[in-house]
């Protein structure tokens, strides 16, 4: 996003909106999910790429 301008620049915001709350809504699976695999180092990986998806 941040070398789009303009109406595109205006998309990936709006976009960018629609996904926070799926993106909320998703945290309760996730995390259930995460209990669901072995390896705790996974889990650290997994949950620090969702964490970062999260704050986008």
């Amino acid at each position: 996003m941040p070398g789009a301008t303009g109406a595109g620049h205006a998309v990936l915001a709006d976009h960018k909106l629609q996904q926070r709350p799926h993106k909320a809504a998703a945290q309760d699976d996730f995390t259930r999910a995460l209990k669901l695999l072995p390896g705790h180092g996974l889990c650290e990986r997994l949950d620090t790429v969702f964490q970062h998806a999260r704050s986008l």
